[in-house]
């Protein structure tokens, strides 16, 4: 590759993904010393017909009709049913908002609650792959852009004699930092 493709390759998608590092960057910045971002809580009683088994698809299907009720997007990540003590919860995340369903099978109730993302957590969710397919797919394509911005970076480098040994020395000195502090986690 040439060295004018090699610059407006390594330009056009640090430029064109310059957001996304942005984003991973603050929030998994923030998320290691704590700080995740706050939910708004919003609490409904359902009145149950009848004490609903213990089955993801019909949780998923109640929540669902109850969610389009209050007319509230689903939320875009999985669902899944949790032991909470004796009782079974499901819990639904996503980027925007939570949604959790905590039957009380005694009472023919259920307590619903929704969790609305502060915009910090709404970026966490993001971060933590709680968001809709096309923004996994945007990621999915960061993830590979990252990989050729360093890529291109570093042949453009290796190709100026002034800069070969220090790009060799770099290159080895991140590699064996990358091993010893993965063997040391």
């Amino acid at each position: 590759m040439n060295r004018l493709a090699l610059i407006k390759t390594h330009l056009i998608l640090a430029a064109v993904f310059f957001p996304a590092v942005l984003m991973f960057t603050i929030t998994g910045a923030l998320y290691t010393w704590g700080v995740k971002g706050s939910y708004q809580d919003s609490q409904y009683t359902l009145t149950l017909t009848q004490a609903p088994k213990p089955d993801l698809d019909i949780f998923t299907l109640l929540v669902s009709n109850e969610l389009t009720k209050l007319d509230i997007e689903l939320p875009t990540g999985k669902s899944k049913l949790k032991r909470e003590g004796e009782q079974i919860q499901f819990e639904w995340q996503g980027s925007s908002h939570d949604v959790i369903l905590k039957p009380n099978i005694k009472d023919a109730q259920a307590e619903l609650i929704i969790k609305q993302a502060s915009p910090l957590r709404f970026f966490v969710q993001l971060h933590k792959a709680k968001g809709a397919v096309f923004f996994k797919i945007y990621t999915t394509l960061f993830a590979l852009s990252l990989s050729i911005i360093m890529a291109t970076g570093l042949i453009m480098a290796w190709q100026v004699p002034r800069f070969k040994k220090l790009t060799a020395i770099s290159l080895t000195t991140g590699l064996l930092s990358f091993i010893a502090i993965a063997l040391l986690s």
